[in-house]
C-alpha cells in the first residue's frame, strides 16, 4: 500500500488536498504531517517538491484504480448479459439445432448471429453486395480460415470487381512492394525477399499464396495495414513512453482506455497463460499499436478521393476482429460505412460445444464453423468457395 505524506502548511492547491482525501477512501495510507513547519526556504522548496511527487503518485494510483473499476464493471455487465442471452428461447432453439447435427453436417455451417439463422456459405455471400468493409478473421495457421477468406473475396469480386484487400501481414513500409507485385513487376521470389516474409510475418506462405495470386491476377489493390514489428516489440518491452519522439509521431492517435478492449485482451491473455504469455500494461499498449495502426490504415485508404467507390476485405487475426473491439470499432469512429465481421469457429470432432454460450454472446456477425488447424505440413485443404 503506498504511503503519501502531506507537509504541514499544505503548499499545494485545494485540488491536491481533495486528492489526499480521496486517497484515504481508496485505501492509500497517509502519513502524518511533520510537527514543525519548514523554517528555511530550501526546506520549503523540498517540501513542495515532495508534495508534488506525492500528488503525482496518488494520481497514478487513482488512475489505476479507475481502470480497475471500469474493468470490473465491464466484466460484471458482460457476465450478466451473457447469462440472460443464454436463456433466450431463440438462442436455445438454435443451439438445439446445431447440437443435433453430425460433425460432417456441422462443418461449413454459417450462422448469421443477429437473427440466429443457420445456413451455408452461399447465404453469407448474398449479404455482402451492399457492404463496404468485410472483416474476415483467421487463426494464422489454419488453412480452412484462409480458404474462407478467399471465398469471401471471390464472392465480393463477382458482385463488384472494385475490391481491395487489407492485410495485417504487412507493415505499411511494404506498400510499394505490394503495389509492384500486383502490377506484375516482381516475381514471387523477389516479392518474398523484398517484404522479408520470414521475418515480417513468418507463417507458411502457401496459406496466403492463393489470396495474393487472386489479387495479382485481377489487379486488386493490396493494402499494408500494420505497424513495424520492431516498433511493436519496443512498445511491448518499454511501453509507449519508451518511444522516441520520431517513433511516436509515426503512430496514429492512440486510445488505450477502452474498457471493452482491455477486458477482451485480459481474457485472451488468460487463455494463453499456460503458454507463457503474460498480460501487462506494456503488452496491452503493444496490442493497441497494432489495432490503432491497422484501423488508421483502413481509414486512410477509404478517405482517398479515387477510392470512395471501392470495398475492402480486411484479413487479420481473430483477436483483432472478434467482438468488434480491435480494428472494426476504431474504423467505425472515423467512417460511417456498412461493415460485417466473419469469424471462423474451430470445432474438433467429438468436441462438446456450449452452443448457448457461443450464440448468446456471438463473436461476430457471422460464425463459420471449421475444423481446427491440422499439424503443420499435413494440410490438404482446397482454398476458395465451397
Amino acid at each position: 500500500m503506498p504511503v503519501l505524506s502531506l507537509p504541514r502548511g499544505n503548499p499545494l492547491s485545494g485540488t491536491a488536498t481533495a486528492l489526499f482525501a480521496v486517497a484515504a477512501s481508496a485505501g492509500v495510507l497517509l502519513a502524518a504531517p511533520p510537527s514543525e513547519p519548514p523554517s528555511r526556504a530550501g526546506d520549503r522548496e523540498l517540501a513542495r517538491d515532495a508534495a508534488r511527487a506525492a500528488a503525482e503518485r496518488l494520481e497514478k494510483e487513482l488512475d489505476h484504480l479507475r481502470k480497475d473499476i471500469e474493468q470490473l464493471v465491464v466484466r460484471e455487465v458482460d457476465g450478466a448479459s451473457r447469462e440472460l442471452a443464454r436463456r433466450d428461447p431463440a438462442v436455445l432453439a438454435a443451439a438445439a439445432t446445431l447440437g443435433g447435427r453430425s460433425y460432417e453436417q456441422l462443418l461449413d455451417t454459417v450462422i448469421q448471429t443477429r437473427d440466429l439463422a443457420i445456413g451455408e456459405p452461399a447465404d453469407l455471400y448474398e449479404t455482402l453486395a451492399d457492404t463496404r468493409i468485410v472483416y474476415v478473421a483467421e487463426s494464422h495457421d489454419n488453412p480452412a480460415h484462409h480458404g474462407n477468406q478467399l471465398a469471401v473475396l471471390e464472392a465480393m469480386y463477382e458482385q463488384q470487381p472494385d475490391v481491395a484487400i487489407g492485410m495485417e501481414m504487412f507493415p505499411r513500409s511494404c506498400q510499394l512492394t505490394l503495389d509492384r507485385f500486383v502490377a506484375g513487376l516482381l516475381t514471387e521470389e523477389q516479392f518474398l525477399r523484398e517484404v522479408n516474409w520470414k521475418e515480417t510475418w513468418g507463417f507458411d506462405y502457401k496459406l496466403y499464396r492463393p489470396i495474393l495470386e487472386f489479387a495479382r491476377r485481377h489487379g486488386l489493390p493490396l493494402v499494408a495495414l500494420n505497424a513495424p514489428r520492431d516498433l511493436v516489440r519496443k512498445v511491448g518491452r518499454s511501453g509507449l513512453a519508451g518511444l522516441s519522439q520520431k517513433e511516436r509521431a509515426s503512430l496514429p492517435e492512440m486510445d488505450i482506455d477502452v474498457p471493452e478492449h482491455r477486458e477482451h485482451f485480459r481474457q485472451a491473455m488468460a487463455r494463453l497463460a499456460g503458454s507463457g504469455h503474460a498480460a501487462s500494461e506494456f503488452s496491452y499498449q503493444a496490442m493497441c499499436v497494432w489495432d490503432e495502426t491497422m484501423a488508421d490504415s483502413v481509414v486512410r485508404f477509404f478517405r482517398a478521393e479515387e477510392r470512395r467507390t471501392l470495398r475492402m476485405v480486411v484479413l487479420a487475426g481473430t483477436g483483432h476482429i472478434e467482438y468488434r473491439v480491435g480494428i472494426p470499432d476504431r474504423v467505425a469512429k472515423a467512417l460511417r460505412v456498412k461493415t460485417r465481421t466473419v469469424v471462423s469457429l474451430e470445432v474438433a470432432q467429438g468436441e462438446h460445444v456450449e452452443w448457448p454460450e457461443v450464440l448468446g454472446a456471438p463473436a461476430a456477425d457471422y460464425l463459420w464453423i471449421t475444423k481446427p488447424a491440422p499439424a503443420r505440413g499435413e494440410s490438404k485443404a482446397k482454398p476458395g468457395r465451397r
